[in-house]
């Protein structure tokens, strides 16, 4: 086993003089624990007459494949389980050479113990091993030591890590007779992930493993990670769980703002440690594909997981599901409905944004009249009409109708003028040509002040089953910004703006 070299010290001494540990801890301040394995003691009386400083000594690397300082181990079939496996036993083929059971050296010393000695001890569903196995884990935890069979107790310095699901978790440390078990126990809650873009980084690897060959819509993953997290967070005092969601993502929302996340933690101690699990979304998400592939199959086009197939399919789990509860079903559709107005606002922002290119020179046009009216009244000036040459006072209407859009308040729209102002102008100062979206937040203002207004242009557009020429040259000029410039393909951009179109009818 990787031994400590310090337990080369030893621990006894000559009468009336200190041993070698106490002046090594006198000298260095370290003091020595344990004594040497049975066959490092037994090679440096025969090898090396006695004496530490001719023992050898070799720099291991810890190594998990190769078994050096990390163990790992994890229950199986009862009947074939033996305690060998984690103390090590006799080698009967060197039993051969050395002639008894009882020298260390015909050990195998194979036992994950006596691998992961000096080092880390994984214990895979750890309360899934027999009782006999736990013995062993609690002396080990608590002395320090093993046993194996017709041999004193063997040191081992150890860190000893076990995982265990919650709820088996709390059914075996209810258990009376465990109470030696759960006294040696130091626990360490592990909650699913919270945050929503972190959520999302897991299924687009798993998704992306797959060996099918299919396309990804850019919401899909995002509404599928929004239910999952949902059902996972706790209620918190007037912040709705997809406020809260947002939050968590490092987006402020409404009143609360970023600061106030570690008081909002504080009272979620058990957020994270419910809801569904990665595992039940992806096996949905890979439902949808695998359906979405026989769908696709006939008219031979590439299948494409969508945001409304990644709901429906989630849906259909959960209610199908007989793992999670009545109580928790119902919750949990609740609250994907609740996530499906806001994926359903998301849907329709796409297809704002890629409509408002189609109509760029409108949306720049907006752009400059906003700006003209912006600097009057910040300025305090008068705005001369460019068709009757008159001067008038700056139009409110049209500034607080696009501000309005981005939520800014009358009370903050001095300051978001001013800072319009100012970033333009540092924009100009550059040489860098200025267009509708120059700036993000009055570009995103603009595109959904342009949206509303053409808000029953867009129903008619993408309702009609069988559109005019200009219609279908105004839909296919859509789809080919969904697709070159959103990340979508001809499949889904299609079904986007259907979908969008019967919420637009509602």
């Amino acid at each position: 086993m990787h031994e400590e070299p310090l337990h080369l010290f030893p621990a006894e001494a000559e009468p009336g003089a200190p041993s070698l540990r106490e002046q090594l801890k006198a000298y260095t301040g370290v003091e020595v624990e344990g004594g040497l394995c049975p066959v490092c003691a037994l090679r440096l009386e025969t090898e090396f007459g006695g004496d530490p400083e001719r023992f050898p000594i070799v720099r291991v690397q810890f190594s998990e494949s190769r078994r050096v300082g990390i163990g790992t181990f994890a229950p199986s079939d009862p009947k074939s389980m033996s305690t060998e496996q984690l103390t090590g036993g006799v080698n009967f083929k060197l039993l051969e050479t050395y002639g008894s059971d009882d020298d260390p050296r015909a050990l195998d010393w194979a036992g994950e113990f006596s691998k992961a000695n000096r080092g880390v001890l994984e214990c895979i569903e750890f309360l899934k091993n027999p009782k006999e196995f736990l013995v062993e884990f609690l002396t080990l935890s608590q002395e320090r030591q093993f046993k194996v069979p017709k041999f004193g107790f063997i040191d081992a310095d150890i860190v000893l890590l076990a995982h265990t699901n919650e709820s088996e978790f709390r059914q075996r440390m209810a258990d009376p007779t465990n109470e030696a078990l759960r006294s040696r126990l130091y626990t360490i809650p592990v909650p699913y992930n919270v945050r929503l873009t972190d959520e999302a980084r897991i299924y687009t690897k798993l998704l992306g493993q797959s060996d099918h060959d299919f396309h990804i819509d850019p919401n899909a993953i995002e509404a599928a990670s929004a239910i999952a997290v949902l059902t996972r967070l706790t209620p918190y005092p007037n912040l709705s769980p997809v406020e809260k969601l947002h939050l968590y993502d490092g987006k402020e929302t409404g009143e609360f703002k970023l600061n106030q996340l570690p008081e909002i933690r504080k009272q979620s101690a058990r957020e994270g440690l419910d809801g569904i699990d990665p595992r039940f979304v992806i096996d949905a998400l890979s439902r949808a594909v695998a359906e979405t592939e026989v769908e696709q199959a006939a008219s031979g086009r590439r299948p494409c997981l969508t945001a409304v197939m990644a709901i429906r399919a989630l849906r259909n789990s959960i209610e199908r599901s007989h793992q999670i509860g009545d109580e928790a079903k119902k919750t949990y559709l609740a609250l994907l409905t609740e996530a499906r107005q806001e994926i359903d606002r998301q849907l329709k922002d796409e297809v704002r944004k890629a409509f408002v290119p189609a109509f760029a020179d409108t949306a720049q046009h907006l752009l400059e009249n906003y700006l003209n009216h912006c600097e009057a009244y910040c300025g305090k000036e008068k705005v001369t009409d460019p068709i009757t040459g008159e001067e008038r006072d700056p139009d409110e209407k049209l500034l607080r109708g696009v501000e309005e859009m981005i939520g800014v308040s009358e009370n903050a729209k001095d300051g978001f003028r001013s800072g319009v102002l100012m970033r333009i102008g540092m924009w100009l100062r550059k040489g860098r040509p200025l267009a509708y979206n120059s700036d993000e937040q009055l570009g995103r203002a603009i595109e959904a002040y342009l949206f509303e207004e053409m808000k029953d242009i867009v129903r008619i557009t993408v309702s009609k089953r069988s559109p005019d020429t200009q219609h279908a040259e105004r839909l296919n000029e859509v789809i080919k910004v969904l697709c070159d410039q959103r990340g979508y393909c001809p499949t889904c951009s299609s079904e986007l703006l259907d979908y969008v179109g019967a919420l637009l009818n509602r």
